[in-house]
């Protein structure tokens, strides 16, 4: 029964190459994903007509939170009520009223901070690191346990099966 379970030495190897493999690639990702974070930090202040027009231009804009939930926040900033996607575990504050700066890029809201409050949008340069940053450890953590727990087992299923002598 054990024996049908254990993958062979070159399986074994393979799920660990793959396994790095994937790991490489997400850290190229990771790597794009923090270039578009200092894009977005370095990215020039707009001009009061530019905020909203999709330009690469960043903007910090006073506003007040009129609602937070683990999936969307809600603000009322540069005289428009924005609300955009994001990605909470749970909410400590009662945060309608406070009030926050909310950093635009590309027309779109990617940050909002305030006294308590900083929450980065669902999918803004800052969550593409984060999200990247998990991955990469996923995939070497996983990789790694999975072809080298394999790969020792093998080996030693193996090692036993050589000092074991032939029945006759």
């Amino acid at each position: 029964m054990f024996k049908r379970r254990v993958l062979s030495v070159r399986a074994s190897l393979a799920v660990l190459a793959l396994g790095w493999l994937v790991a490489g690639v997400a850290l190229i990702a990771q790597r794009q994903a923090e270039a578009q974070l200092r894009r977005a930090e370095q990215a020039p202040v707009c001009a009061p007509d530019q905020v909203f027009a999709g330009d690469a231009c960043r903007a910090g804009l006073d506003g007040t939170v009129t609602a937070l939930s683990t999936r969307a926040a809600e603000v009322d900033a540069g005289g428009r009520h924005l609300t955009f996607a994001v990605s909470l575990h749970r909410i400590d504050i009662s945060a309608p009223g406070t009030p926050v700066q909310v950093t635009v890029y590309r027309g779109v809201p990617i940050r909002i901070d305030g006294d308590r409050i900083h929450v980065d949008a669902e999918d803004s340069p800052a969550d593409r690191v984060d999200d990247a940053r998990e991955f990469v450890r996923a995939a070497i953590y996983l990789g790694t346990v999975l072809g080298g727990l394999n790969l020792i087992i093998s080996l030693a299923t193996r090692w036993l099966r050589r000092r074991r002598p032939a029945a006759r």
